[in-house]
């Protein structure tokens, strides 16, 4: 208050007007963008033969996702609207400045593998998908990932099996939609 406005007081004196103006004193949530209901259900659509072939074992399905670990928003605390939930943006540093690792769960094994790398990219990724096929060589892989710039590349999409495409975004993530028909 000093500072910014020339007017000394006291931290007790802040707090009450703040209390007075209806805010309090909590944890902040992160605020995510919200799926979109259409695009989600014409996934699950696409989704349930590929998930009835992958348990009638006409094929293994694979669902891939990277993590980028300790590199988001720490919300903290602050001041927000009495009753209201109090929200900070999410936002991470660039790639260059990430921690990443590859996560993989075999849905017809039902395991999980997690595969460090220093960061997500198209070359990375390329890797990823090449340890992938050296772990199941017959070929029937099916595989699910999100719409990450990287896994459009010409190199990765050369390296990917069948895919059904990405999940709707839950954020602002982009998509590219591959049908769960399109070729290895």
């Amino acid at each position: 208050m000093r500072e910014r406005f020339g007017r000394p007081c006291c931290r007790e004196t802040v707090r009450a007007a703040l209390h007075r103006l209806d805010l309090s004193w909590k944890k902040a949530k992160k605020l995510l963008g919200r799926a979109d209901p259409e695009r989600r259900a014409a996934f699950l659509e696409r989704l349930r033969p590929v998930l009835a072939g992958a348990q009638r074992g006409r094929h293994r399905l694979v669902y891939l996702d990277e993590a980028h670990v300790h590199q988001d928003v720490d919300p903290g605390y602050g001041w927000g609207v009495r009753g209201r939930r109090f929200h900070v943006a999410s936002s991470s540093p660039g790639l260059s400045a990430r921690v990443s690792f590859y996560g993989l769960y075999l849905y017809d094994e039902g395991q999980v593998r997690l595969w460090p790398y220093p960061r997500a990219n198209g070359g990375h990724t390329t890797d990823v998908l090449r340890r992938l096929r050296a772990e199941m060589p017959d070929g029937k892989l099916v595989l699910i990932w999100d719409g990450a710039p990287y896994h459009r590349a010409k190199a990765v999409r050369a390296t990917a099996p069948r895919r059904c495409g990405p999940p709707p975004p839950t954020s602002a993530s982009s998509c590219c939609p591959c049908p769960a028909t399109a070729p290895t």
